[in-house]
């Protein structure tokens, strides 16, 4: 714009005889200007729309790159996430309903009178709290002859289905990530076709899966239900954050991304929340009508442009592009993308012999590797099995709060951290926000342990004020996951995956995710009779000890990286293994 005012102000007074009053020298100035002129007019005719654009980019370009749609595209993508949070937050009310649906004396004395399945009453978590019930409140014969038989029963729809057991409730537990693991052999595929596509048609099994739950006729459809969950569950694992990362600027990418894992817990602490007033069915239900509403925004925002110009859409790139950068001055960054998209479909041009060589290289087996052990570690860090039986697990602390409203208080909290996280995103490195979060995470497991089996050593007493102890530590468990842990794990999958073969490494690595997750909540009541609750919570602790190692020494950072860059850069890690906090050299290539 300054260079468009200072040619017209020059025609102007080259125009109106302002260039001197002696006839000789305006003679000649007026021949060397007028030259001078009719080069600037050249010049300034050459200057179109956009490139006047792109001239005004480099010195506005954060005003330009205005956040807001990328925001909004942002949230609306984390609404998969939300929805998905209502699914791994559901197991904890529901089981809680299921393994306690009688609450005070009025419930027993009302329940039918059904000696049929007297006999399962030992095998269920209840029966515990049921037995401590009749020593201490049954004084009439009949009412304890009722209660011992109707302890195992609930009424569902006019049905009457038995109260789950240890083994059942670990199978409601764990097939929702039993389905996340059949999903995410299709999660490539989903990301095929299409970002934004692969997002909208993952959730439709959800979707189904929480009305098949609402309306069980017996245990089986409940397992249904979750497993089909679970399948929508893997479909968008990949989708969602690489759509964030996709439609985001370098810069922001990081707390865009964390957005999914806020999203997580909100739809976490929703569950927890109606799950205190509706008994588990109804719960099902609403949960249903939620995620139904939560998709339709899915609708109403664009796809990548990366998407559109790997399909040779380059029209609609360009108006996805605008749409998120707020300006229509996108000239330059969508040939930027462009090129980076020629320079894929040149690598992807290659014989099945490179494409096998390929695989076996550091960019590719790297990041994979990185991704597959973390998600082994955070799935054994013990988090999972905690949030999906926290009910459950709550009856084993001294509590001043219900379990109900302990197990929203806590997962309250856990939003607020996830909040915090964002910020920390922004501001710390990857490789700190792990180093800390599995630090404090080691030491909170290690001190539940030690607080659980101080509380069963029946020849100790602990005083009243060490009875917080135990909360403390899983109040330190659930925000130190949220804001550490949890968060690099979107991160890392929206950003290292090597785009080349993004199909299949998100499907490599969303499988051990899915594996992982299955067996170490599937396994927990088993550790938990093997080993003692307070030797699974050390367990837990060693786990997150080789978590600290394992962030100290392998997590990358790619903080302001482009995508495209990441693959090098990672190259570039095999030689700064020895040296986790040093540079590598300028100029020196890495292998390949």
């Amino acid at each position: 714009e300054s260079m468009e005012l200072n040619t017209r102000s020059d025609f102007q007074r080259q125009k109106e005889g302002e260039v001197g009053n002696d006839s000789e020298e305006s003679s000649d100035n007026n021949g060397g200007n007028l030259k001078e002129i009719d080069l600037r007019n050249k010049s300034n005719e050459a200057f179109s729309s956009s490139d006047k654009e792109e001239v005004k980019r480099p010195l506005l370009q954060e005003l330009e790159y205005k956040l807001s749609r990328q925001i909004a595209a942002s949230v609306v993508a984390s609404f998969v996430t939300l929805a998905y949070g209502l699914t791994e937050g559901y197991a904890s009310p529901a089981l809680d309903s299921l393994t306690s649906p009688m609450k005070n004396q009025s419930d027993y004395d009302n329940q039918p009178f059904d000696i049929n399945h007297h006999n399962k009453l030992n095998n269920t978590l209840e029966y515990e709290i049921g037995f401590e019930w009749l020593q201490e409140n049954g004084t009439d014969s009949s009412k304890q002859e009722t209660a011992v038989e109707n302890v195992n029963h609930i009424s569902l729809s006019g049905y009457l289905i038995e109260l789950v057991n240890y083994n059942e409730a670990s199978w409601i537990g764990s097939l929702l990530f039993a389905g996340g693991f059949i999903g995410s052999l299709g999660s490539g595929f989903m990301v095929g076709l299409g970002r934004k596509t692969g997002m909208l048609v993952g959730s439709i099994p959800r979707i189904v899966s929480w009305f098949i739950i609402a309306f069980a006729k017996d245990i089986n459809f409940i397992y249904a239900g979750r497993l089909l969950g679970g399948i929508s569950a893997g479909l968008v694992t990949v989708a969602c954050p690489l759509y964030i990362s996709e439609i985001s600027l370098p810069k922001h990418r990081g707390p865009f991304i964390s957005t999914t894992m806020l999203f997580q817990n909100i739809g976490i602490f929703i569950s927890y929340t109606l799950g205190k007033y509706a008994q588990w069915q109804y719960l099902s239900l609403i949960c249903g009508v939620i995620n139904l509403i939560s998709t339709i925004p899915l609708l109403f925002v664009p796809e990548t442009p990366q998407y559109l110009l790997s399909k040779n859409r380059e029209d609609e790139a360009r108006k996805s592009l605008e749409w998120l950068r707020g300006t229509r001055a996108v000239t330059k960054e969508l040939e930027g993308l462009k090129r980076n998209q020629s320079l894929h479909v040149e690598q992807t041009a290659v014989t099945w012999k490179e494409t096998l060589k390929d695989m076996i290289s550091a960019r590719i087996v790297l990041p994979v590797l990185i991704l597959v052990t973390f998600m082994i570690i955070q799935k054994f860090s013990g988090y999972y099995s905690m949030l999906t039986y926290m009910a459950l697990f709550l009856r084993k602390l001294p509590l001043l709060l219900s379990i109900q409203d302990t197990a929203i208080l806590l997962s309250f909290i856990q939003v607020v951290s996830s909040l915090i996280a964002i910020w920390l995103v922004d501001i710390s490195s990857k490789r700190y926000m792990g180093l800390v979060s599995s630090c404090v995470l080691s030491l909170c497991f290690l001190t539940l342990g030690i607080n659980i089996y101080l509380s069963e050593a029946k020849y100790i007493v602990l005083p009243n004020y060490l009875e917080w102890i135990g909360f403390t530590a899983l109040l330190g468990i659930l925000v130190a996951f949220s804001a550490g842990l949890a968060q690099l794990k979107m991160m890392l999958i929206g950003e290292l995956l090597p785009r080349k073969y993004k199909k299949i490494t998100s499907a490599i690595v969303g499988s051990f995710l899915w594996i992982s997750l299955f067996l170490s909540v599937k396994l927990f009541f088993k550790m938990a009779d093997g080993m003692h609750m307070y030797g699974v919570m050390w367990f837990y602790s060693a786990v997150c000890g080789l978590g600290i190692l394992f962030s100290l020494f392998c997590i990358p950072e790619t903080k302001g990286e482009e995508l495209h860059d990441i693959g090098g850069l990672l190259a570039k890690k095999l030689y700064t293994l020895r040296n986790p906090f040093g540079t590598f050299p300028q100029g020196t290539s890495a292998p390949t």
